[in-house]
C-alpha cells in the first residue's frame, strides 16, 4: 500500500494568556504543517513572592478555553487539506506518572483531570484518545517516564526529542538539558529502557515550545506515513507506529526490510534480515547508525564523491534570515521581503522552517518564489530551503530588502553567501543615538548590530540523497531495530523500531 508523507507537531502549547490569538495561531499551522494536535495547557505559571510557581486550580477558566479550542479545532479541520486533532496536557499527577499529552479523535471531549494514568487511560478507553508520554527520560517520579504504568494500545507513540532534547538513553546523541531544572535525563525513564521492558510503541518529536508557535524549528516535528490526510487515516497511523522523529529539518526517512516490512511493524521473519535505508536530507547527510537492541552495531559514513557533471543537477540551496542588533537597540524585529529567481531550471520544492507566526511564501511560477518573512534580532531566524535542478551555469538572482545578489549555480556549489544590512544598521544607531557613522570609532559595531541574511553553499542531490542497506546475519530470538540519521548541519532523524522474532 502506498503511503504519502505528513508532517505535524502534536505538543504545541496554548496557554492561557495566548488564547486570545489562538486563531492566528492555528492560521500559521495552516502555512507551516499539514496536520496539528493542539495542546491546550491548563496551567497558570505565577509569580509568589519572587518564586515562580505554575498551578492548574482555576479550573473555570480552563474549561472555559477549552470550550474556545475545541469550537477552533472542529473549524478548522479540513480534510485533504489541513487536519486537526483536540488535545491538551494531561495535569495530573504527572510528577509520579511522567507527563503525557492527550488527543483525542472526536471534537468536543471533555477536559479531564484525573490524578492517576490508570483512571486517565480507562477514560481514554471510553473515549478514543491517546496519551502521548513526552520528555521521558528525566528522572522517574520527577516528571519522568515510569514504565511500570504504560499501555501501548492507549500510548502507541511516545515523544523522542523535544525543545527539552532528546530522550533516547544515556550514551546517545542529544543530552536532556535544556531545561537545566528538571535535569539532567537518566536511563530509567528513557526510551531504550521502554524498548528494553519489551514495549512496542512509535516514535515522535514535537515542540512543546510555549512561546504560541506550532512547527517551532528545531524544536521537533513528527513525521507520519498515512494513506490520506484525513483524521482516520493519520489514526490509523499512530496506532501503526508508522512514525518517526526529526529534530527540525524535515529528513525524509524510509526504514524497512526488503520483505516489505516497515517502521513500526512487528513480524516473525527467519535471519538473515536485510534492511534498507532511503534518507532525504535537508542538508547533506553525514552517517546513518542501524541501532538492534539499543546497541549500535553498523554505520554508513557519507563521504563526499568528486562532482563532474557539465549538465544539469539538483541541488538544495538554504537562505537564513536573522542575527540582528544587540538588546539595547530599539531595532529589535526585522521584516524581510524578496523573491529567489533561477533564470534556467525550475525550482522543484521549498522547505519552510519556520520560529515566528505571520511568515508568508508564495510560488510565482516554477522558476520563482518570494516572500514576506519577520525575525527577532538573536532570537528567532527563519529557513528557506529550495530544491532547484538547473544547469550548473544557470544564474540565481535574489532581492531582498533592497539588496540584490546574482551568481552561477557552479559558484553555490562553492560558497555561501552573507549579506550584511549595515545601513540600516546605521540608520537605526543614527536615529537612537544621534551619532553619523564618522563619529564611530570601530566600525565594527555596524556589522554587528545588521541583520543578516546567509545563502549556504548548495548542497547536490549525492549528497543529500542516500541509499543503503545494512545485514543482520545472526539474530537469534526476539529484536528490535531502529535507525538514527545525522545532517552534517547537526539535525537528525529517529526511525520507529522494527520488532522482529524468529
Amino acid at each position: 500500500m502506498k503511503y504519502n508523507l505528513y508532517w505535524g507537531d502534536s505538543h504545541f502549547n496554548i496557554r492561557t494568556h495566548q488564547i486570545d490569538f489562538i486563531e492566528e495561531t492555528i492560521m500559521h499551522a495552516q502555512e507551516a504543517l499539514d496536520f496539528l494536535p493542539i495542546a491546550y495547557y491548563p496551567f497558570f505559571v505565577y509569580d509568589h513572592q519572587g518564586l515562580q510557581v505554575e498551578t492548574d486550580t482555576d479550573r473555570k477558566i480552563f474549561h472555559k478555553h477549552w470550550e474556545r479550542v475545541s469550537e477552533l479545532i472542529h473549524d478548522y479541520n479540513n480534510p485533504g487539506s489541513f487536519v486537526t486533532f483536540l488535545g491538551y496536557e494531561w495535569h495530573g499527577n504527572r510528577r509520579y506518572y511522567g507527563d503525557h499529552n492527550v488527543i483525542y479523535y472526536h471534537d468536543f471531549e471533555p477536559l479531564v483531570d484525573y490524578q492517576s494514568l490508570e483512571e486517565l487511560y480507562e477514560h481514554l478507553r471510553k473515549h478514543k484518545g491517546i496519551a502521548i508520554p513526552h520528555h521521558v527520560a528525566y528522572k522517574i517520579h520527577q516528571r519522568g517516564k515510569d514504565w511500570n504504568y504504560f499501555d501501548p494500545e492507549l500510548s502507541p507513540i511516545v515523544e523522542m526529542y523535544s525543545m527539552h532534547g532528546s530522550s533516547e538513553g544515556c550514551n546517545t546523541p542529544f543530552t536532556l538539558n535544556r531545561n537545566q531544572s528538571m535535569g539532567p535525563r537518566e536511563y530509567k525513564g528513557s526510551i531504550q529502557a521502554g524498548l528494553e521492558r519489551g514495549y512496542k510503541f512509535g516514535l515522535i518529536a514535537s515542540g512543546d515550545n510555549h512561546m504560541g508557535v506550532p512547527g517551532y524549528w528545531g524544536n521537533g516535528l513528527m513525521a507520519v506515513y498515512a494513506e490520506s490526510l484525513t483524521r482516520e487515516s493519520l489514526w490509523k497511523a499512530f496506532q501503526s507506529r508508522r512514525t518517526y522523529a526529526v529534530t527540525g529539518d524535515r529528513i525524509k526517512l524510509k526504514f524497512g526490510l526488503t520483505n516489505g516490512l516497515f517502521m513500526g511493524d512487528e513480524a516473525k521473519v527467519t535471519p538473515p534480515y536485510k534492511f534498507y535505508v532511503s534518507a532525504e536530507g535537508s542538508n547533506a547527510i553525514d552517517r546513518i547508525d542501524l541501532v538492534k537492541n539499543n546497541q549500535l552495531i553498523n554505520s554508513y559514513v557519507h563521504l563526499d564523491k568528486p562532482f563532474t557533471t557539465k549538465d544539469k543537477v539538483r541541488f538544495k540551496i538554504r537562505m537564513e534570515f536573522g542575527w540582528g542588533p544587540e538588546d539595547y537597540l530599539n531595532k529589535q524585529w526585522n521584516e524581510w521581503q524578496g523573491r529567489f529567481k533561477i533564470n534556467d531550471g525550475e525550482i522543484i520544492d521549498l522547505e519552510s522552517a519556520y520560529t515566528w507566526l505571520g511568515q508568508k511564501t508564495e510560488c510565482i511560477n516554477e522558476q520563482e518564489y518570494s516572500w514576506n518573512l519577520k525575525t527577532k534580532a538573536r532570537e528567532h531566524s527563519q529557513h528557506l530551503t529550495f530544491t532547484v535542478e538547473a544547469p550548473i551555469s544557470a544564474m540565481i538572482n535574489i532581492e531582498c530588502n533592497g539588496e540584490t545578489t546574482e551568481f552561477s549555480v557552479k559558484k553555490s556549489l562553492k560558497y555561501p553567501t552573507v549579506i550584511a544590512y549595515t545601513e540600516q544598521a546605521k540608520d537605526t544607531i543614527k536615529e537612537q543615538f544621534g551619532l553619523e557613522p564618522d563619529q564611530i570609532e570601530n566600525p565594527d559595531h555596524f556589522y554587528h548590530h545588521a541583520f543578516k541574511l546567509k545563502i549556504h553553499r548548495s548542497i547536490i542531490e549525492q549528497d543529500y540523497q542516500v541509499k543503503t542497506e545494512f545485514i543482520d546475519q545472526y539474530a537469534k530470538g526476539a529484536n528490535w531495530y531502529y535507525v538514527r540519521v545525522y545532517q552534517r548541519n547537526g539535525q537528525m532523524a529517529w526511525s520507529s523500531p522494527i520488532w522482529l522474532s524468529n
